[in-house]
């Protein structure tokens, strides 16, 4: 049985998306030419979103063939997202602590979360939340939402 809070508990990737891991192999993780491959014109959304997390444990990690390969954020031992590069987008996948969530439902500019983080499923871990960023604005909603989760967490 796996744990709730690996990725593929969160929604994962589907199957109709096929894994990342099948680009980079597990021997190596994938360097910023195979995500430009991979994301298109995303590419600037994915990597303003990795540029919030610096400071933080941040690396790629494998979750194996179905999965691939997940860049995971942390912050005090505690996973605080994982990016999953998609064709032509990406997903972000956190677990949210029930007053973490309550907190964001209540913060105006997450408006065009507020209907996924009500939604979110509760895990054993928390809320699990995914956002799927197919454009500029999914982009500028999810680094909202990154920036107030950073503020709750790191205090």
């Amino acid at each position: 049985m796996q744990k709730a809070s690996r990725p593929e508990s969160q929604g994962g990737q589907g199957a109709e998306e096929g894994p990342f891991g099948a680009l980079a192999p597990r021997d190596r993780p994938p360097d910023d030419r195979d995500l430009r491959a991979l994301l298109g014109a995303l590419f600037p959304e994915f990597e303003a979103t990795r540029d919030l997390l610096r400071g933080l444990k941040n690396g790629w990690k494998h979750y194996g063939a179905k999965i691939g390969w997940l860049f995971k954020s942390e912050h005090k031992g505690k996973a605080l997202l994982w990016l999953i590069p998609l064709p032509a987008g990406f997903k972000a996948n956190f677990t949210l602590r029930p007053a973490e969530r309550e907190a964001l439902l209540g913060m105006e500019g997450l408006a065009a979360l507020r209907d996924s983080l009500a939604a979110a499923p509760l895990l054993p871990e928390g809320y699990g939340l995914s956002v799927l960023v197919r454009g500029p604005e999914d982009g500028a909603a999810l680094r909202a939402l990154v920036r107030e989760l950073l503020v709750i967490r790191m205090g």
